[in-house]
Formats: structure tokens, C-alpha cells, sequence
């Protein structure tokens, strides 16, 4: 049995392919704590169009469950190139999705009843650092860690990557 591929169909499909739009790298979230995991990605549309992009939902077998309007500009495309992160901004006990935007700056959804949600990956590619693999842990440079030989007047200090901890 093979995984299932995300394919969001836009526009119909032919004998040999389908149009499917396009969609920024996803994140991964068991949001409702149902040993499943969601794919939440964002979607972008054609030049020219005037259609507002998307932000997306899908369960772990593709379907989807909640799609958001990006808001709308007047550049005649709109919605978000880059992967949403999935975080707690504000400090109550449900997570956010942070997306970027084409024309529009930054924007965050509320994720209601997320507080259990187990993040599988918070951002595209699993982590800012874009290995397929999310982060556990950075260990922060300790006083004996030697900086980077300095091009100008800052010291530069290259954080440890480290599992287990």
C-alpha cells in the first residue's frame, strides 16, 4: 500500500494529468489529537486571476476539512508562496498558524482546541532548518564556544544541533 500524495485539484483533470494549482510546502499537526495527522499548507494563485489564495486543512487521507481565504490584494494574485508555521503566539493554550503572505505581510489564524495538538512538523521541511526533520532541541552556545573569525564588528556564534536532550 502506498502513502497517500497530496494533489489539490484545481480546474479538473485530463487523460494524462490533473491542474492543481499550487501550494507552499506544508506543515504537519495532529491537531485534534486523533493519532492522525493534518497537513495545513497555503495556497497561492495565477497572475493575473484576482482570486485570493488559500489557507488549507487536510486529513491524513487528503480530504479536505477546513479552508480560509488568504486576504486580498489588488496586485491580481494573492496567498502564500512560503509554508505556514504552527506555533503559540499568544500565550493561551491554543496553537496558531503563522503564514506569510504575498502582498499582504504577516497574518495568524487561532487554531481552536489545539491544546493537545502533537506537531509533527511546525514548518516546511520540518524545521527552519529545512532537513526534513524536525528540531528537538538547540543548545545554546556555551562560554567556552569559539566564534566565528569576525568580518566586521559582530561575533558570530553557530548554534548546536543536537537529538536526545
Amino acid at each position: 500500500m502506498s502513502a497517500p500524495v497530496l494533489k489539490r485539484q484545481r480546474g479538473g483533470c485530463f487523460s494524462s494529468w490533473c491542474q492543481t494549482g499550487w501550494y507552499a510546502s506544508p506543515a504537519v499537526a495532529d491537531l485534534d489529537n486523533d493519532g492522525q495527522a493534518e497537513a495545513i499548507f497555503a495556497t497561492w494563485t495565477q497572475k493575473g486571476s484576482h482570486a485570493a489564495g488559500q489557507l488549507i486543512i487536510a486529513s491524513s487521507t487528503g480530504a479536505q476539512l477546513h479552508a480560509v481565504s488568504l486576504p486580498r490584494s489588488s496586485a491580481g494574485w494573492d496567498g502564500a508562496l512560503a509554508a505556514p508555521t504552527l506555533a503559540n503566539i499568544d500565550g493561551d493554550a491554543d496553537r496558531e498558524m503563522v503564514i506569510g503572505t504575498a502582498h499582504m505581510g504577516v497574518v495568524a489564524y487561532d487554531l481552536p482546541d489545539t491544546a493537545g495538538a502533537r506537531v509533527l512538523w511546525g514548518t516546511g521541511r520540518g524545521s527552519y532548518l529545512r532537513s526534513g526533520t524536525p528540531v528537538v532541541c538547540l543548545t545554546p552556545p556555551s562560554s567556552s564556544a569559539t566564534p566565528l573569525p569576525p568580518a566586521g564588528p559582530f561575533s558570530i556564534f553557530m548554534p548546536l544541533v543536537s537529538r536526545g536532550c
